[in-house]
């Protein structure tokens, strides 16, 4: 089912909450362009990019994953 995982999320309402995307700087996962579709689903959403990492940037660079979502969890993202 991969292929259905890569599409878009379906549904008639925005959600209204706080989302955190989080990226690795050398991935091409989640690429600028994306953000335009990504602000109409969750417009208050939040992008941050780990540097030096890929992919897997939870684990090529932890220590910045974790300060990211920490401050996110806190609100001082």
């Amino acid at each position: 089912n991969y292929e259905r995982l890569r599409q878009p999320p379906v549904g008639e309402h925005p959600f209204a909450g706080p989302v955190l995307f989080i990226r690795g700087e050398q991935s091409d996962y989640l690429v600028d362009e994306d953000l335009g579709g990504i602000k109409k689903r969750f417009p208050r959403a939040e992008l941050q990019t780990i540097p030096h990492a890929g992919h897997l940037a939870h684990m090529e660079n932890p220590a910045v994953f974790l300060s990211i979502i920490i401050d996110f969890l806190r609100g001082d993202g």
